[in-house]
Formats: structure tokens, C-alpha cells, sequence
């Protein structure tokens, strides 16, 4: 134990003289002889009078102010080892990414330094390894005092670029601290070199950084692999593949051990929906080495086909969807909808397949989508060649052509070549595909440099018209095998595949530009933001040799059509750790980071003995009978001893809950996310729950809790039939559970097929639930409390589910309502990790759905109040 404040403990010498004064009370009175006492001399006297103040009074008073004493003196058990040397130390913080994963730590490490600079009252030179955005030297501070220091290393973040350790330049015989985020960065050597007098802290290995790399080429299913730096212990990361809408497409979970190489994360996934990955993230790490983006170039590769009725269609087995879907599944992600539904949700390919003529309102909007860079892909149909439609790339014939039949000579036709100009040359030319029909394009000049394939007759089979950035194409026979045996073959899969891959292409490549500007950047919690002014571009021909730096920080690059992605685990060496390459003097103990503060301790003790004298000296002056109602009166005031929760303490008020997973880092998320809801309901709301508590179904009781919040992982063990039956009684009286598959919606009104939601549909096996819907924008629940409305950039997408007969009409509430946007993860969210915005949404969709368990369809007639007011005879607000 040592003390901050020692001279204090210099009135320890008082207590001797304390003592003697304590022991004389009262003092010695004068002798004065009566000579009336004599009648009272021979009386026996049952309570002499007292002289001395009884030993264990003065012992206990002696405790008090020795207690009191060494308080003040602020004692602190396991101290901080005392500096060496004199005068001003130099203080070094790797700020790179790797401190993205240890800045806890490392802050920790730092502050003890600088508090303990401050006791010795050093000042303090401040070094950054990592420099600032657009500039390429380490930051320096100049020495200043210790308490302006620590307010900067309580303010500082970490970068998403490499720090420079080999350009930091220290005084040789200056004291100097290291705080290393644990990694061996280039330049490592000559800082160790540089000072005499060099001590290192490096975290546990157990929180050494992980960083993510590209996945394997040679390696099926390969989203990413993950590396450990030697030393590291074994232990399981959770890779997510996060799509272009920023939902969730599956999350993989690998065991990763330090010296073990590259382990890659191989997902199950249909790879058609894997291709809409636009990042992989390390879901336990956080920074820019936790991210793994993909080049956006040419990624707008989704298919859309127009049709009525999908579910009919797709069970039809003669009708263009059955085909088309088939062709396109095993390289893109197919859709399909109304005209005006595929525009809105602007796929890179939109098929028409069916039908004759457009209406003039969807042949202008389609025209306004391809000129944006669309394709439209049509096909041949009678209807097209009996009608009037000129949104085609090339004029048509009235009527179209039979090679087939009893009453024709000629004979089907064959594909005899693709044009050089066609994006089809190259492609093995198939000789097995026969044409029986087909609409017949008018000659004209310009017939030629719009066909792309060509008959045997040099008729053309697939033309095509550039419209602004997009392309019209037109494939002269039909979709189904009624006029050919094209959607049989091969090249049926090549002509989607091939328009797929050639869908939203801008006017120039990227290849063609000489300077790739930073559109986005990774900032420390790797999330992308707006690049500052101070950054330059990379020039084309060097980006691929580019290594991520303050001066081109990890981000995508390029124009908003088409960008590179720079990343960390593309372009950095293999992680090294930094531990072996200290000596044994420079290696700083963590033994004496984790001092405690003992003055408390001893205060707490003073106060005590003060209230166990008061109470004696009350009892020994007869007090205590007159004054025995102040003690339940102060008991009242009292604060109230925090327990556990019984069954009438849950009774009582209002909890938020939620199942347990058993994955723990997953039950921490949900403690601390309904935490904070319960907070903000408290801060914004007449509700004010309890304790967060963690439940199992089938082992606690369910009926105290009105919601129950279930967040769903894929490794997530199934109900037990006790835990089904729990869960089944606990709906059927009223209760509301809110499900989060952490993993997004995928398709308005289509539930996806990651990890969690097949495992949703194994634990809801043994519940009967009514059929979900997705909640149409009036429902109830959307203006509980908030209107909530949510914007795609949020990354709060996807659609609210609730039991299709919980509507207005039937005045039913939803027992249960699900989700995918991780909602405990953004209410847990520290500031800064997510977007103010982001976490307001968030919030608010929190205490909607409170609110909704609570008070159910109370809100509902607000859909009657423009009748009211009319009633009224008022106007409409």
C-alpha cells in the first residue's frame, strides 16, 4: 500500500495527546469542604460519579480518527510502480487498426502511465504512430502537463490505417512507454532501438487483433478467411456476409488459433445469393481490419422478370418464369413482380417475357430506367407481332415466321454466328439449337450493328438498341420451347448470364480512368464515411500495388458507378506478434495496472464507528427510549439493498426480457441492448421497468414479462417439449414475443434462407402461430408511440412481420412480431459505433414495440379520425 497524499498521516502523531484529552472528562474540579456533607457521609453511593472516559469509548474513538486520518491520506493497495528518472517522459500509442481491438486496453495502460506522471507531476510528450488522414508523419505533441494528456487519451480513437513506428523519433536517455496494440508494423525495429530507457505494453494474447483477408479462390463457398497472429489462443469468430442493402446473408462461425495460418469461412449458402455480398465483417471485432468489402463494380447483377401471378407461374411448367428462374439461380438472384415493382427495386436485368404492347405510363418509366443503365430483355410473343409496340431495338414485321408445320417447305433453323461486335463472340457456337419460329426484323441499315446473333438464313435471332446508358435487347423467338429449342440449351443460361454481367455498366470503365478518386473510407469503427478533403486519388495503373495508408486509408475508390475496394487483409503482411521481439527490460508488467483505491475503504469505515458512537453515547444518556422512533423513521430513507428478482418482485413492475441463447457473447448483447431500452423508456415514457432478466423457457416462469425479446443464432439448441409448452401457454394468454434474426429481410414480403431462418422454422415447429404477413404501413404498431418510418440508408431495412388476422378490421393484437435487423446490437451500440440517426430508429422501433404489447390496438381508431373531425364540423388537419 502507498498513499498520494502522505504528509496527512503526520496527524497520526495527535493521537497520543487525543488520548489523554479523551480520557480526563470531566476535568478535575476544585476540592471545596462542606460542612453540611457530613450528614450525607455515611450514604452509599450506588452510582459513583465518573471520572475517566471507559477504555473501549476511547479505543473506538481512537479507530474513528485513525480511519479518518488514513483515509484523507488516499491510500491505494497495489500501486502503480513508481517512474524512474526525472523531468518529462515520452508516452507511445499505436492509434493503427490493429488498436481498433485492443483500444480498451491499451487506454487503460496509458492512463496509468500518465496518472502516475501526474502524482510525480512530469510532463508528457504525446506520440501517435498512426498519422492523421492525408498526411504521412506520426502525430507529436510537445510536452505538456499530465492532466491535458489525459484528457487527450480519454478523447482518442483509433485509425483504419497502419501506423508508422519506424518513423517516431524519442530522445535516447529520455524515459519512454510504448503502448502497442500487439502487432509488429513495419518499422517496429528501429523504434525498439531507439531509447535507452524503452518499456512496451502489449495486450494478453487472448486479445491480440484478428484480421480478415480475402477469401480463397480455390476454396468452394470460401466468403473470407480469417488470421490470428502467433500466440494467440484458439478461439471461434462469427463471419457475416452483409448484403448490398446492408442486411445479413449468413454468418459462419471458424475456430481461429494464432500460428495456424489462414482459416476460411465457408458458407452454405446458394451462391446465386451470395453474389449480392457487398462486405464480410468479423462480428467480434470491430474496426477496419474486422472488414472485408467487395468491388462494386458492374455488382448490379440481379434479375427481375415481369409477371402477374409468381406462385401460379412457377408451378406451371410450360410458362417463361418456370424457365427463366431456372437459368438465372445458379449465378444471380432472381425476383419478380409487377412493371412498377422491378423498377422501384431497380434489378441490373428486368425481363418481359409475356404480353404484347406496354401502357405509355410503364414504357416511359422503363425508358427512364434503361437510359439510368438498365437492360431490358424481351421476347418474342404473338402478341408482339400483332400489335403496335415500337419499344423494341429494331422495327418488326407485322406477323411472325413458321419453319415448321405440314404446310411449310422450309426447315427449323440453326445459329450460324455471333457478330465480333457481339458480347456473345467467343462463346462456343451451338449447333443443336433448332428455331421453328420467329418474328422477323425489317432490313434496314442499321439492322446490322444492332444483331448479335444470326441464323442460318442471316436472319437475326437477338438484337439489341444502346439506350442512354442501357441496353433494349430483343430475343426473336419465345421464352418457353414453343418456337425453339433455345430455352432447352446451354446458351439459354449464357444469354442471361452474360446480361447479367454487363447489367448497369456506366459510359466509361473504370478501367479506362487514369485517377480513381476516394469515394468512401473506413473510419476506426470500420464503418464508411465521407472521405476528408485532404485525401488524394490513386492513380489506375498503381492501384493494385497500393498499400492502405493515411494518405489512401482503406475505402472504395473509383466513381459512384463503378469503385475498387481497398482493404487491409488484401495488401498487409502476414500478422506478427510484437512480444517476442522484446527484450526482457522492456516488456512493462500488467501486474501493477490494477491498483485499488483504498481511501473509500477506510472513509466508509470512520462513518461507520461515527454512527456506532453517536448510538452509544445516545443509549448511555438515556436518549435512545426517548428517541426510538427515529430509527424506522430513518430506515424509510434508507436505500433499498439490491436482490434477487422473486416471483412478487416481478409481480410487481414492469421487466423487459429475453431468451437465452447460450451463446454469450450474443445474451450480453441483449442484457445490455434492453438495458438501454428500459432506459430510454424511463427518460421518454410513463413505463419504468425493472431489471433486464434472462429467462428459459420451461425453467422461469413466463407470465410476468408482457414482452419478451428472442434473438435467434444459428447454433441456437431446439425447445424442449417443457420449453414449447411454456411458450405455447404463455401466447395463448396475452404475452408478446419479439423475434430478431439478426439477419435482415431479404425480399418485400419473402423471408430469406440464412442460418437463422432456418433455424427460426426448426424452434417454431412445435408452436402453433398464425401465418405471418409483412405489416402494411398502417398497421398499429408503426404509431404506438413513434411514426416510425425507416429509409434503406439506415440499414434498418427489411419488412416488420406480424399474425396476419392482428389487423384493424379484427382488432386483434400480434402475439408475435419478428424481425431481422439485430435490434439488441444497435441498442447496445456505444456512440460513435453506430449512426445517431441509425440509433434513434432503432429506439423508437424499441418503445413502439413496448408500447404494442402493453396498450395493443388502443391507438387503432386513430384511422377514423378524419370522420370524427367531420363529424365535428371541423376541418382536416
Amino acid at each position: 500500500m502507498t498513499f498520494l497524499a502522505p504528509w496527512i498521516l503526520s496527524a497520526l502523531l495527535l493521537l497520543p495527546l487525543i488520548y489523554l484529552l479523551l480520557r480526563i472528562i470531566p476535568p478535575a474540579a476544585q476540592k471545596v469542604v462542606l460542612p453540611t456533607l457530613r450528614f450525607l457521609h455515611d450514604l452509599d453511593q450506588k452510582n459513583p460519579p465518573v471520572q475517566k472516559t471507559p477504555w473501549w469509548i476511547v479505543l473506538l474513538r481512537l479507530a474513528l480518527l485513525a480511519c479518518l486520518i488514513i483515509g484523507l491520506a488516499q491510500p491505494v493497495i497495489n500501486p502503480q510502480k513508481g517512474l524512474e528518472g526525472h523531468g518529462p517522459l515520452t508516452l507511445i500509442i499505436d492509434n493503427g487498426w490493429a488498436a481498433s481491438q485492443t483500444w480498451s486496453d491499451q487506454q487503460q495502460a496509458a492512463l496509468r502511465i500518465a496518472e502516475q506522471a501526474k502524482r510525480e507531476n512530469r510532463p508528457i510528450e504525446l506520440i501517435l504512430t498512426a498519422p492523421l488522414a492525408g498526411e504521412d508523419i506520426p502525430q507529436i505533441f510537445s510536452a505538456t502537463s499530465p492532466d491535458q494528456v489525459i484528457s487527450q487519451i480519454k478523447g482518442l480513437s483509433a485509425s483504419s490505417w497502419p501506423g508508422l513506428p519506424g518513423k517516431v523519433s524519442v530522445a535516447r536517455d529520455r524515459q519512454t512507454f510504448w503502448i502497442s496494440a500487439g502487432i509488429a508494423e513495419q518499422g517496429y525495429e528501429s523504434l525498439l532501438a531507439s531509447s535507452d530507457d524503452l518499456t512496451v505494453f502489449t495486450p494478453a494474447a487472448a486479445r491480440l487483433p484478428l484480421l480478415l483477408r480475402a477469401p480463397a479462390e480455390n476454396e468452394a463457398g470460401s466468403i473470407a478467411r480469417v488470421e490470428a497472429p502467433a500466440g494467440a489462443p484458439s478461439q471461434q469468430a462469427q463471419i457475416r456476409a452483409i448484403s448490398r442493402k446492408g442486411q445479413m446473408i449468413d454468418q459462419v462461425a471458424v475456430t481461429v488459433s494464432g500460428g495456424q495460418g489462414y482459416v476460411d469461412a465457408i458458407s452454405k449458402i446458394d451462391p446465386a445469393v451470395l453474389a449480392d455480398t457487398s462486405s464480410v465483417q468479423l462480428a467480434t471485432r470491430t474496426g477496419a481490419g474486422a472488414v472485408m468489402m467487395r468491388d462494386r463494380t458492374h455488382n448490379n447483377t440481379r434479375i427481375g422478370m415481369v409477371t402477374a401471378d409468381a406462385a401460379r407461374e412457377t408451378q406451371n411448367l410450360n410458362t417463361p418464369l418456370y424457365y427463366i428462374s431456372r437459368a438465372v439461380s445458379p449465378f444471380s438472384t432472381f425476383s419478380s413482380g409487377s412493371p412498377d415493382t422491378l423498377i422501384k427495386d431497380n434489378p441490373g436485368v428486368i425481363v418481359l417475357a409475356d404480353g404484347g404492347a406496354l401502357p405509355p405510363r410503364t414504357l416511359e418509366e422503363m425508358d427512364t430506367w434503361i437510359k439510368a443503365g438498365g437492360i431490358l430483355l424481351r421476347f418474342a410473343t404473338p402478341a408482339l407481332a400483332e400489335g403496335s409496340d415500337t419499344f423494341t431495338p429494331v422495327k418488326l414485321r407485322e406477323s411472325e415466321r413458321s419453319l415448321s408445320g405440314s404446310m411449310t417447305w422450309d426447315k427449323p433453323l440453326t445459329i450460324k454466328s455471333f457478330p465480333a461486335s457481339s458480347p456473345f463472340a467467343g462463346l462456343p457456337l451451338p449447333t443443336d439449337i433448332k428455331i421453328k419460329r420467329q418474328l422477323l426484323a425489317e432490313p434496314g441499315p442499321e439492322l446490322g450493328g444492332r444483331t448479335w446473333v444470326t441464323l442460318s438464313d442471316e436472319t437475326p435471332l437477338i438484337t439489341a438498341q444502346p439506350i442512354g446508358k442501357g441496353l433494349l435487347v430483343l430475343v426473336h423467338t419465345t421464352a418457353t420451347p414453343d418456337w425453339s429449342d433455345l430455352p432447352l440449351s446451354g446458351f439459354y443460361v449464357s444469354i442471361f448470364k452474360t446480361l447479367s454481367e454487363m447489367s448497369a455498366r456506366p459510359d466509361k470503365s473504370i478501367s479506362e480512368l487514369k485517377l480513381l478518386q476516394p469515394l468512401l473510407i473506413l473510419n476506426g469503427y470500420g464503418q464508411l464515411v465521407q472521405p476528408p478533403a485532404t485525401l488524394k486519388p490513386i492513380e489506375r495503373k498503381d492501384f493494385d500495388a497500393a498499400r492502405p495508408s493515411a494518405l489512401h486509408p482503406p475505402g472504395l475508390y473509383g466513381t459512384p458507378d463503378e469503385s475498387l475496394a481497398l482493404n487491409l487483409g488484401d495488401r498487409l503482411a502476414p500478422l506478427e506478434p510484437l512480444a517476442p521481439h522484446l527484450k526482457a527490460e522492456q516488456a512493462m508488467s500488467t501486474e501493477g495496472l490494477k491498483e485499488y483505491n483504498a481511501a473509500p475503504l477506510f472513509l466508509g469505515a470512520a462513518l461507520a464507528l461515527f454512527l456506532i458512537d453517536m448510538a452509544v453515547m445516545l443509549a448511555l444518556s438515556g436518549l435512545m427510549l426517548k428517541l426510538r422512533w427515529l430509527l424506522p423513521a430513518m430506515l424509510l430513507f434508507l436505500p433499498q439493498t439490491v436482490h434477487a428478482e422473486s416471483d412478487a418482485d416481478l409481480a410487481g413492475q414492469i421487466h423487459l426480457a429475453y431468451i437465452r441463447t447460450g451463446d454469450q457473447a450474443i445474451d450480453d448483447i441483449s442484457k445490455r441492448g434492453l438495458e438501454n431500452l428500459s432506459q430510454a423508456l424511463i427518460d421518454r415514457t410513463a413505463v419504468e421497468p425493472g431489471n433486464v432478466v434472462g429467462i428459459t423457457p420451461g425453467q422461469d416462469t413466463l407470465a410476468f414479462y408482457p414482452i419478451i425479446y428472442w434473438p435467434v443464432a444459428a447454433a441456437q439448441p431446439d425447445l424442449s417439449p417443457e420449453a414449447s409448452k411454456a411458450l405455447q401457454a404463455y401466447l395463448d394468454l396475452g404475452g408478446m414475443i419479439l423475434l430478431d434474426t439478426r439477419d435482415g429481410i431479404y425480399q418485400p414480403g419473402e423471408l430469406g434462407t440464412s442460418g437463422q431462418i432456418i433455424k427460426l422454422r426448426s424452434l417454431m415447429r412445435g408452436l402453433s402461430i398464425t401465418p405471418l404477413m409483412a405489416a402494411p404501413a398502417d398497421h398499429v404498431f408503426f404509431r404506438t408511440f413513434y411514426l416510425l418510418n425507416f429509409y434503406p440508408e439506415l440499414s434498418l431495412v427489411g419488412d416488420i412481420w406480424v399474425e396476419e388476422d392482428a389487423t384493424q378490421e379484427t382488432g386483434l393484437v400480434s402475439s408475435v412480431v419478428l424481425s431481422g435487423n439485430d435490434w439488441a446490437r444497435i441498442w447496445a451500440a456505444e456512440p460513435g459505433s453506430v449512426s445517431a440517426t441509425q440509433k434513434e430508429q432503432a429506439t423508437r422501433f424499441g418503445v413502439n414495440a413496448v408500447m404494442y404489447a402493453l396498450t395493443g390496438n388502443y391507438k387503432a381508431d386513430q384511422v377514423h379520425m378524419n370522420a370524427i373531425l367531420d363529424r365535428l364540423g371541423r376541418d382536416q388537419p
